[in-house]
């Protein structure tokens, strides 16, 4: 069963209200007491933040962006951030590793897309500077 709202449709959406959507990928953690992979396990998140980059701004002849022209869309939507991670800046094991992934997926986006701003998911000013702590 589909409840038929999915990027295309949020996109749309918002640009049919003069919205700006904030695109947030998955950091490869979860919240609470969830744990984050790291290493290899992390690749599929780069990739799928990547490729959802592409969806959203690539020209129709790109792959991801043929996909979101043949669904209906040919014309790219303006991407203003990318979000990547939400609410995973606790403190502790599970804060360093969602660091140490936000830092492994921005790099990858910013080697492909130099000027999209990226956005770090902290609730709290402390903790994103915690963040920027991490090696």
């Amino acid at each position: 069963m589909q409840d038929g709202l999915g990027i295309l449709e949020l996109l749309q959406m918002a640009d049919d209200v003069g919205a700006r959507p904030l695109l947030v990928v998955n950091a490869g953690c979860g919240t609470g007491d969830s744990i984050c992979v790291g290493g290899p396990a992390l690749e599929p998140y780069i990739q799928g933040a990547i490729d959802a980059v592409e969806y959203v701004t690539g020209d129709a002849s790109t792959f991801w962006g043929g996909k979101r022209a043949a669904a209906g869309r040919s014309l790219p939507f303006e991407l203003k951030a990318l979000g990547i991670g939400n609410e995973n800046c606790v403190m502790g094991e599970q804060g360093e590793q969602y660091a140490r992934n936000w830092y492994a997926i921005a790099t990858a986006v910013r080697a492909r897309y130099p000027h999209l701003p990226l956005v770090l998911g902290c609730e709290e000013q402390a903790q994103m500077l915690a963040m920027l702590q991490v090696e």
